[in-house]
């Protein structure tokens, strides 16, 4: 028996979902459980809750919103949820909303690309395990958003699609078993972007631009606002570009008298 995890619960506004699950006539029962992310760059299950409450005629819901700390619901699991519609087709021809729950996973902004946080998926995966035993659901009606509708979400799972191999296996069980070449590979790609963003910070450190009076220290600040006073510096039309060589060198001449008081 899988234990329930724990759930807070805020509801959806009702114009974005519908009561029941009947359409057309028909009463549909949960078949499907269907992963999804928020594209978010940070933000949480209550944040996410929070906007789909207060928030009129978004024609869009999930039953649940997961990140690292907590589980929220906003739409009861007797309702239908607005989350894998589409108007361009279908892929899974069997998996509708009527006949689905939605998830949708808290994400991060990293080295330019969405990720999706283990600790998660973690606990997406114990969500996922109680509603299959809850439902009925084998693993096999478990699937993306991208497996009905070819949308790009969850993206990270997309993009890279052992981490969904890897999610599955969690459902499943089983532990996440890859060959060293899989493991030095990761390492690597790893290793390359801690290079690549100190390498930045570096070029960052000693190529520093001023765009504007208030960014320049306080040593600097006397000339630069004496010199764009008198229209003798005027920048590139987005700023002042003023790099740190450049500072310094017409501190000294400023203090040199060379543009007078």
């Amino acid at each position: 028996m899988t234990e329930k995890p724990y759930l807070q619960f805020k509801q959806c506004n009702p114009s974005n979902f519908m009561y029941g699950r009947t359409k057309s006539g028909v009463k549909h029962k949960i078949e499907w459980i269907v992963i999804h992310f928020t594209a978010g760059k940070g933000d949480t299950a209550k944040n996410n809750a929070d906007y789909f409450a207060r928030t009129p005629k978004l024609n869009a819901s999930a039953h649940f919103f997961v990140d690292e700390n907590e589980i929220w619901q906003t739409v009861s699991l007797s309702d239908t949820a607005w989350h894998c519609g589409s108007e361009t087709g279908y892929y899974y021809n069997a998996c509708r909303n009527v006949s689905s729950i939605g998830i949708e996973m808290c994400s991060d902004w990293k080295n330019g690309e969405y990720v999706i946080t283990m600790e998660t998926q973690k606990r997406t995966v114990k969500l996922v395990q109680w509603l299959m035993e809850q439902y009925g659901v084998d693993i096999n009606h478990v699937c993306r958003h991208y497996d009905i509708t070819k949308k790009n979400c969850p993206q990270p799972m997309v993009d890279h699609p052992s981490q969904w191999t890897n999610f599955l296996n969690m459902v499943k069980n089983k532990e996440i078993d890859m060959t060293k070449a899989e493991t030095t590979a990761i390492a690597q790609t790893e290793a390359k972007k801690v290079a690549g963003n100190v390498a930045e910070e570096v070029y960052a450190k000693y190529n520093k631009v001023y765009d504007s009076i208030a960014s320049v220290p306080d040593w600097g600040k006397d000339t630069i606002t004496k010199l764009v006073n008198k229209g003798y510096l005027k920048g590139n039309g987005k700023g002042l570009d003023l790099s740190e060589d450049l500072l310094r060198v017409l501190v000294i001449n400023d203090r040199a008298g060379m543009y007078g008081e």
